[in-house]
């Protein structure tokens, strides 16, 4: 059984089109303020991008997209608006996208979408997971694998202290592990083969 996994279908949740990158979701939707726990400081009431103890920390532990080493596999960000990618050899049923669309990352970069595609993961218990219009951006440093776009469409997330799981309703279809300060995905990938 596979899952679609889609990286652009607007639900009104997300603000599109150039500039916007990684904004995701208003925690100040309706009048009531963000209910949900701070990945940054485990605060309930605003996001991390929001975190005064992360804002008064001198250094910027939100620049994951560009730190560190390169790491291969997937890293599971709870801030990423899309799954992302740098290599096109990840993509099947690759789309070139000429429109000129910027995603701006954790550190203010702005870089280049040159497609999108389908990524094909094998999770727990040789599950198959779809992943479909995942971006294409070579200047990205690692695979980034997006909870916003997970929680879209129906799968859940929990974090433990050093891993965590994906759910679909009751049963766990992916998992990840801590490496130094990210989570990664555990998991295998097909390769998709092109010519250039």
């Amino acid at each position: 059984m596979e899952k679609a996994l889609r990286a652009n279908g607007n639900t009104g949740r997300f603000k599109e089109g150039r500039g916007h990158g990684r904004k995701g979701i208003s925690s100040r939707k309706n009048g009531g303020g963000y209910k949900g726990k701070c990945f940054g400081c485990g605060q309930v009431g605003h996001m991390k991008r929001d975190c005064p103890v992360q804002k008064s920390d001198s250094g910027n532990d939100a620049v994951l997209a560009v730190s560190e080493k390169r790491l291969d596999g997937w890293l599971i960000d709870s801030e990423a608006t899309s799954h992302m990618t740098p290599h096109r050899s990840d993509l099947f049923d690759y789309e070139i996208l000429n429109d000129g669309i910027d995603v701006m990352i954790a550190d203010g970069k702005k870089l280049r979408v040159h497609g999108k595609g389908t990524v094909r993961l094998t999770g727990v218990n040789n599950r198959r997971i779809k992943m479909i219009n995942v971006l294409h951006i070579p200047g990205l440093d690692r695979r980034l694998l997006s909870v916003c776009r997970l929680a879209e469409h129906g799968l859940s997330v929990s974090f433990e202290h050093l891993s965590c799981i994906i759910w679909d309703n009751r049963s766990a279809i992916a998992v990840g592990k801590k490496m130094g300060e990210a989570i990664m995905l555990d998991c295998q990938q097909e390769e998709a083969k092109f010519v250039q």
